[in-house]
């Protein structure tokens, strides 16, 4: 992900990959501007310049209430402004994703830092 300009609007989304989902996403950004995503969904977050202030929290508690026959894993993608994250700018790495057979529940949890310019 590229760093976001000072006036740049910042879109946080979560997208389910895997049928079934249902989840509620949190999101906690520096100052008084929270948003909640009900399931998957679009919200601005903010202003760059706002967001270098501290630490954007992200808590996600996704549940997959299909049988397993049917949906074998939880799989989430987040994006900032379009851009898919993942670790350490490595494209290679899949985002969140786990089998249910370790649970029908995925709490996730971002800690995002946008850096200064």
């Amino acid at each position: 992900m590229s760093v976001v300009d000072d006036d740049e609007d910042v879109d946080f989304k979560v997208e389910f990959i895997s049928n079934g989902n249902t989840g509620k996403t949190s999101i906690n950004v520096p100052g008084p501007n929270d948003s909640i995503i009900h399931d998957q969904g679009v919200k601005f977050i903010g202003k760059g310049r706002d967001l270098r202030n501290g630490t954007t929290v992200v808590v996600s508690r996704i549940r997959n209430p299909l049988p397993i026959e049917e949906e074998d894993t939880i799989k989430v993608y987040f994006y900032i402004n379009n851009h898919l994250l993942a670790q350490a700018d490595n494209p290679d790495v899949i985002p969140h994703s786990n089998h249910k057979s370790e649970t029908d529940v995925s709490d996730i949890h971002l800690f995002i830092k946008f850096p200064a310019i």
